[in-house]
């Protein structure tokens, strides 16, 4: 996800369809998730910096 998508408000809807491609290669090859099942992809980012603000 770029910060651009985060920016524009697409961060919820990239992650909703990471969850279900997630969910579909699960039931489609499941010996390849030897760990446990997907349940969600990573944390949406609250904001689409590509800086990291110092703080003094």
């Amino acid at each position: 996800m770029t910060p651009a998508d985060v920016h524009e408000g697409y961060a919820e809807a990239i992650t909703e369809r990471r969850a279900e491609v997630l969910k579909g290669a699960y039931q489609n090859h499941p010996e390849r998730f030897v760990n446990k099942i997907p349940t969600r992809p990573p944390s949406t980012p609250r904001s689409g910096s590509t800086d990291q603000v110092r703080r003094r």
